[in-house]
């Protein structure tokens, strides 16, 4: 049975992640006024620390946040197309990379580098699954190539995983941080 500090810490954690994503949804890239879109970093970080079980939660999380930031806070609805559905394995690509890697959450230095290369693979397959999805159902594209779209789009991909990656590492700071603070009281008590 968990402990209540684990209970606590897997609330907090739920809380943590859900914020984040609230409060960076409207800007892929960030801007001098918002922060780039954490949503990709937050799957990662759900399935390498809680569980597929909050997948659905988080997948609803942010249509609900989509939803919101398109009728009530004036952004876009130009990515609100067929292709939309396809974030649901863009978003899975991601919760199963932080579920693989699940093996180096003990974040020791000898994690790291792993935990680097599975965090940009999975983020590689979802800017893949993205926009590949986009390219094909959002139905803008229908007189340029598959070539040409990619040659438009591949600029975005290394602003697109240094966000993705640099969430990860963020969260990976705190919950260092939380474990060295866990650490020190249990080594008190």
């Amino acid at each position: 049975m968990p402990s209540p500090f684990d209970r606590t810490v897997s609330f907090v954690s739920v809380a943590a992640l859900a914020v984040l994503m609230l409060f960076t949804c409207f800007q892929h890239f960030g801007s001098s006024v918002n922060l780039a879109d954490a949503s990709l970093a937050v799957f990662f970080l759900v399935g390498l620390f809680l569980s597929w079980r909050w997948f659905p939660a988080f997948a609803l999380l942010a249509a609900g946040i989509d939803y919101a930031a398109i009728g009530w806070a004036g952004v876009s609805d130009y990515c609100v197309t067929p292709a939309y559905a396809f974030l649901l394995p863009t978003y899975a690509a991601m919760t199963f990379a932080g579920a693989w890697a699940r093996r180096y959450r003990a974040l020791s230095l000898a994690d790291l580098m792993p935990l680097a290369a599975v965090a940009a693979l999975g983020g590689v397959a979802a800017f893949a699954i993205s926009n590949g999805s986009f390219y094909f159902f959002s139905g803008y594209f229908a007189g340029l190539s598959f070539a040409d779209y990619l040659a438009r789009t591949v600029h975005y991909a290394a602003p697109y995983l240094a966000w993705v990656l640099f969430y990860i590492a963020a969260g990976l700071a705190v919950v260092t941080v939380v474990r060295r603070i866990r650490a020190a009281a249990v080594v008190r008590a």
